[in-house]
């Protein structure tokens, strides 16, 4: 999981930014009454989550990697929001708008792919088995930070039709290469 302290501490600002776009949008567009209660309810669910999950366990840094992922979550959350909400004062292109998330989410994926590698392994595990998980995790962040270039570079430059289905095909082949290699090694030990 994301462990970061800034993005911790960002995670009640970003929580209270989404909601109040959700509720922006749904002034704007009372027609979407049902799509901004689900994006501006979702960070206070995962709050209560959180919650509940801390009450079970609470540790400062299971905390604090929770908080991020909130966060992180809400920043995609605002982005979209705010996209939407250019839309609706046609500031922005409904294509464009759908560019820029696109190549967020791409950016999500190589961000993923180079905290891959650097997760943790239980230290109860045997040496070997240690090994292996970290070549599957060095070989998964890499494959996922090359799919991120690519659904970025794609979502960017293909011609808007076609974008999203080419942008998504290369997200399954980095998955199935992952699941190759995988099955790959497993079948090898």
């Amino acid at each position: 999981m994301i462990h970061n302290k800034t993005l911790s501490n960002l995670a009640p600002a970003v929580t209270f930014s989404v909601l109040a776009l959700g509720v922006w949008m749904w002034l704007l567009k009372p027609e979407l009454l049902g799509l901004a209660i689900i994006a501006a309810g979702f960070l206070p669910a995962a709050w209560l989550f959180t919650f509940v999950i801390n009450r079970a366990k609470p540790t400062a840094k299971g905390n604090q990697e929770l908080r991020s992922a909130i966060t992180a979550a809400g920043l995609l959350l605002a982005l979209s929001l705010g996209l939407s909400i250019a839309e609706i004062y046609q500031a922005l292109a409904p294509s464009m708008s759908e560019r820029i998330n696109s190549v967020a989410l791409g950016l999500v994926l190589i961000i993923m792919g180079n905290y891959l590698p650097k997760m943790l392994q239980p230290i109860k595990q045997d040496k070997v088995a240690a090994q292996t998980g970290q070549e599957m995790r060095r070989f998964a962040g890499w494959t996922f930070v090359i799919t991120g270039f690519a659904y970025a570079l794609i979502s960017m430059f293909a011609p808007i039709a076609t974008a999203s289905t080419l942008a998504t095909y290369s997200v399954i082949l980095g998955l199935a290469i992952i699941a190759i290699r995988f099955i790959w090694i497993k079948i090898e030990r």
